[in-house]
């Protein structure tokens, strides 16, 4: 007996189960490591659910989990558990920086190891061309990994106007790298439809 639904729900199952081995082996967790993540993303969120739910928390290693979003009471849970690896999104990053940049008397030395975007790859693209470009060159910020979404919902014109062939997102972010590597967003392609993230 086949059902294409059941044969999809299949094949998202095992990118999953892909993506979180391969973040976790990226993040260097194993059960014998003593390491403690902070869990700010909201475990109804796909990246909470995988990562701490189904993840981490099933290889029994600490988590301290945050009740809701606070920039200032991240910092303070850094250094009051001694947090050594945060995975978040780029927003939260963001806050974070911004928050520990103001806190005095507290550290964050514990941290070993701040991720965004396991298992992804990010390419800057010409907007007219096509072309992908250089370092120090603005374009749009395209990217592809397992974590990324296959497709929307019952919507093909949305997905192929989002998705390339090769499966690559067009977040719409205009961006670029410097010669260092870091990525600078610099504005938008589009008007944002979805309000923050959570």
């Amino acid at each position: 007996m086949w059902h294409p639904g059941f044969q999809s729900r299949i094949r998202n199952s095992q990118r999953l189960v892909k993506s979180m081995a391969n973040g976790h082996h990226q993040m260097g967790v194993s059960k014998v490591d003593v390491n403690v993540y902070l869990a700010v993303i909201p475990m109804f969120h796909i990246y909470g659910l995988t990562f701490f739910n189904l993840g981490i928390l099933s290889l029994g290693t600490k988590i301290v989990a945050m009740k809701m979003f606070i920039p200032d009471e991240m910092v303070r849970s850094i250094h009051r558990y001694g947090v050594t690896h945060f995975p978040g999104v780029s927003p939260l990053l963001t806050a974070l920086t911004k928050a520990a940049k103001g806190a005095l008397g507290r550290s964050s030395k514990s941290l070993k190891q701040v991720s965004c975007g396991p298992n992804t790859q990010a390419s800057v693209v010409d907007l007219v061309t096509g072309l992908y470009l250089p370092p120090g060159k603005t374009g749009e910020l395209w990217l592809i990994g397992l974590a990324i979404m296959k497709e929307y919902l019952n919507a093909v014109e949305a997905t192929s106007s989002t998705i390339d062939k090769d499966g690559w997102l067009q977040t719409g972010d205009i961006v670029y790298f410097d010669q260092d590597g870091y990525l600078h967003i610099v504005g938008r392609v589009k008007e944002i439809i979805k309000y923050k993230g959570f």
